[in-house]
């Protein structure tokens, strides 16, 4: 009786051994499958955080992008109108160079056709000159001749002689001074240089004529 009450001790204390053996382990497996879960889960926060910090990141990347292509069109649309007013400031610069030359032009035709007016008045001064000096050389070789009739005039005809040489030197010299005028003038007017004949006076009569009798 006693070695089957201690038999049924032994196998109770068995069985209590084992039950309790297996309930720590189901536990230590639970507390295993717990610490697994959590740290799955810790993972799994993890991955959702590292998420969201890739969305905020990715978030603010587009955001700098639309920032960094909104800067390159202000900056497009500003070398755009920088552009344009460059070109409008050089289409002004020709337009005022244009004026300029025009105005330069002007100023050189006035210039010249002040230049031509002062050439013809002088032109029309040396003619007035010329007809001036023919006339008074016309009068004194008529005066000659009439001298040259009477016997004791020779040193009135000597002095009337001299002052006819003058008078041609002078009338040479205002007629080549108007020729080089009417040749400035044919240049500034861009035309050939008129041909003008400036002898006023006719041809001096024969002296010391004798009329021979029968």
């Amino acid at each position: 009786m006693s070695e089957k009450r201690g038999m049924f001790f032994s196998i109770l204390s068995l069985a209590l051994i084992t039950f309790l053996g297996n309930g720590f382990l189901w536990e230590y497996k639970k507390i295993g499958v717990d610490t697994e879960r959590l740290s799955i889960e810790k993972g799994k926060n993890e991955l959702e955080k590292e998420k969201l910090d890739l969305d905020r990141l990715r978030v603010r990347q587009e955001k700098e992008t639309s920032e960094i292509a909104l800067q390159k069109q202000r900056t497009e649309q500003g070398l755009f109108f920088l552009e344009k007013d460059k070109h409008r400031i050089e289409l002004e610069r020709l337009e005022m160079e244009k004026q300029r030359n025009i105005l330069e032009f002007e100023k050189h035709s006035m210039e010249k056709i002040k230049e031509a007016m002062a050439l013809r008045e002088k032109k029309n001064e040396l003619l007035v000159k010329i007809i001036e000096l023919s006339d008074e050389y016309i009068k004194m070789t008529q005066s000659r001749g009439i001298l040259e009739r009477i016997i004791d005039k020779k040193d009135e005809i000597t002095e009337i002689n001299k002052k006819v040489r003058m008078l041609m030197v002078r009338l040479d010299s205002y007629k080549n001074e108007f020729k080089n005028i009417e040749y400035s003038l044919a240049k500034i007017e861009n035309r050939d240089p008129e041909t003008i004949n400036l002898n006023f006076f006719p041809p001096e009569p024969p002296r010391s004529l004798r009329i021979i009798g029968d």
